[in-house]
């Protein structure tokens, strides 16, 4: 690239941006992912979702 064009940093910043793009939206949805498997992060509501509290013994 830079033999034909004789721009040595254009292409160079053009990865950079592409790069912390595309690892910013990889860690979005990685952080997001990870919420529905910690417990501590969930709200009660979904931890419980499907069991019944509302035992009458």
């Amino acid at each position: 690239m830079r033999s034909r064009t004789y721009e040595a940093f254009f292409p160079l910043i053009a990865v950079t941006v592409i790069y912390f793009l595309l690892e910013g939206l990889i860690g979005f949805l990685v952080s997001r992912i990870t919420v529905g498997f910690n417990p501590k992060r969930r709200k009660p509501a979904d931890i419980l979702k499907g069991v019944n509290t509302d035992d009458q013994n």
